[in-house]
Parts: structure tokens; C-alpha cells; sequence
């Protein structure tokens, strides 16, 4: 029996130092708009020379999937024809998709329309923040719709933030048809601003290992004028520090019990 416990008790010392380890580690991130550990997915931000009326789009095509410095996948989920591209507006930089996307009208480039932008984050963990861009107050640039970004963790809890005014926007999560998240933030909506809006602790502390990012349907229809926007930043977690509180918990306890053994 002593044997064992010996063996426990190590197992649990080499859980609790990795854990503890990993609390002392920075959190996994990326950001376009700073440049910040873009691994592979830099090449669609590192060369933004080709105009877009007031914006400017970088000059990479055909890259549908990558990779950034902290293990964050991006991949264009549909459409087939689509690649990722990096563009900029006002000083802010962000990554959508471009693509024919059939009958649309002015289909914008670098931006989720009717596309789908997948993100897999490095380990499932929360998601301590996400940035969305490009999302306007109408009629900025034409649109006819206060601009919405949908981010999807599944079927049944999925997040929808709505420009409200000029500088401000609403983000909303519900799980399984029920509002259980709502928080405002403030931003900059304008024709002169870049639509950025960061979102702390997006779905609270539910482990997320990956999400999609789309544009809700709107009454604007099949054209420019609806709902599009773009991917910033991102960021999840390290564990929490319960964690390491229970396997503390845990090794008092066989400790103890190893006393009253050899007692």
C-alpha cells in the first residue's frame, strides 16, 4: 500500500508542477492590427498596398489556411473558391475572406460576407478575448444595415455582436436559444474609424476549443450593403488557478492518509 502511495503522490506532484507551469506561462494570442506572434498567417498582413477605395488589401492570394505563432489555426471553411486575406481601414488591421461568392454585388474583399472563417484555438480553453473589425454604424460606407458579426462555438451557443450607434455595439450570447451573456462596448463606427470592437471574456468561462465567424442574414439582401466584417485578435487562457488548488486538495489528502498508515 505504501508503494502506492508513493506512486500517487508523485503522479499528483508532476500534475500540480505542469499545471503550475502552465500558470506561469503568458496566455496564447495573436493580433493582426499589432503584428503580434502571427506565425504563418503574417503573410496576409505584411504587404497591404493594394487600394480598396479608402481601404487597402494585402497582396497575398490562395492561402486558405494558417497558422499563428501560439498554435491558432485560421481556415476558410467555405466557400471552396475562398483564401484568406489581410486588409486594412483607418489604421486598423484585420483578416477575412475573399471570394466570387456568385451573384453578390461589390463583394468586399478581406472581410466575412457569406463566407465562413474557422478558428481553432491552440488547447481548449476560454477565450479571454476576441477582436471583430470593420463593423459600421449605417450609412457608413453605404451600408443599409447597422453591421453584425456572428461567431459560432456550435449550434447551441454562439455570439452575436451588433453595431448600435456610432460608437457603441451590443454583444449578445445565448446557449441553447437562451440570452445568458450581454455586455456593451464601446468602439468606433464611423467612416473614419475602424469598427474595432475587443471583447473581454466573450463567453465567459466555458471552454471553447474552436469557433467559426460568419455574417448573419440581413434585409439588405445579396449585396455590400449587408452585414461584413473581420478577425483582429484573439486570445485564450491559462488554467485556472482551482486547478491547481484541487490537486493540492488531492495531495493533502493522500498525504495525510499515508500519516495515518504509518502511524
Amino acid at each position: 500500500m505504501t508503494s502506492k502511495l508513493r506512486i500517487a503522490t508523485a503522479c499528483l506532484s508532476l500534475a500540480a508542477g505542469t499545471a503550475l507551469a502552465a500558470i506561469a506561462s503568458p496566455a496564447q494570442a495573436f493580433n493582426f492590427d499589432s503584428g503580434t506572434d502571427l506565425g504563418s498567417c503574417g503573410v496576409l498582413v505584411d504587404n497591404l498596398s493594394t487600394p480598396l477605395g479608402i481601404a487597402n488589401l494585402d497582396d497575398t492570394t490562395g492561402v486558405s489556411t494558417c497558422t499563428t505563432a501560439d498554435g491558432f489555426v485560421l481556415d476558410v471553411e467555405q466557400p471552396a473558391d475562398g483564401y484568406l486575406q489581410g486588409k486594412e481601414v483607418n489604421g486598423t488591421i484585420g483578416v477575412g475572406i475573399t471570394s466570387e461568392n456568385g451573384p453578390t454585388l461589390a463583394e468586399i474583399g478581406g472581410e466575412v460576407f457569406q463566407e465562413i472563417l474557422a478558428v481553432t484555438v491552440p488547447v481548449p480553453n476560454v477565450l479571454t478575448e476576441l477582436g471583430l473589425s470593420f463593423l459600421y454604424h449605417n450609412p457608413a460606407f453605404g451600408d443599409n444595415v447597422k453591421e453584425q458579426g456572428l461567431v459560432k462555438v456550435s449550434e447551441t451557443l454562439y455570439g452575436i455582436l451588433s453595431v448600435t450607434s456610432a460608437t457603441t455595439a451590443e454583444w449578445v450570447v445565448y446557449e441553447n436559444g437562451v440570452e445568458i451573456i450581454s455586455k456593451v462596448l464601446n468602439g468606433d463606427s464611423t467612416a473614419t474609424g475602424g469598427g474595432y470592437y475587443n471583447i473581454k471574456n466573450p463567453f465567459a468561462d466555458i471552454v471553447v476549443s474552436s469557433f467559426t465567424l460568419l455574417a448573419p442574414e440581413s434585409t439588405a439582401g445579396d449585396t455590400f450593403r449587408q452585414s461584413d466584417f473581420a478577425l483582429t485578435n484573439a486570445s485564450v487562457g491559462i488554467p485556472e488557478p482551482s486547478l491547481v488548488l484541487g490537486l493540492g486538495v488531492a495531495g493533502a489528502s493522500l498525504l495525510g492518509l499515508r500519516r495515518r498508515k504509518n502511524a
